[in-house]
């Protein structure tokens, strides 16, 4: 499931590195457009963003899939999206750290610092 979402997601980053402008350019446009009255891009990228983000972690979660390869994956989709420029940098910087904050005990556990050996 993840191996094929990363497959789709590589095919819209590279089919999209074309001299002009691709399809998948003017879908954040569009999006403003049409939900926002052309006021807020960042607002329709964060849509779009959150969009694929929920859809991929959902179906992950239906599959039954373990956590860490399910923040592994959505890490890659978010990677993707950044590449894209349909979400910014610091967003996924933000989950890194929420995502280094809700492990970090087990990290710490699991190399033996807390507890002492």
């Amino acid at each position: 499931m993840g191996v094929l979402v990363l497959a789709i997601m590589s095919i819209l980053v590279f089919g999209s590195m074309g001299a002009e402008a691709s399809v998948i350019d003017d879908i954040p446009d569009a999006v403003n457009d049409s939900v926002f009255d052309g006021e807020n891009l960042f607002m329709a990228k964060l849509l779009i963003a959150t969009a694929i983000m929920v859809s991929v972690g959902f179906a992950m979660a239906a599959a039954r899939m373990d956590l860490t390869p399910i923040v592994i994956i959505l890490f890659a989709v978010m990677g993707l999206l950044v590449a894209l420029g349909w979400m910014e940098y610091w967003i996924m910087l933000i989950g890194v750290l929420v995502v280094v904050a809700m492990f970090g005990t087990k990290m710490a556990d699991w190399l033996g610092s807390r507890g002492g050996i």
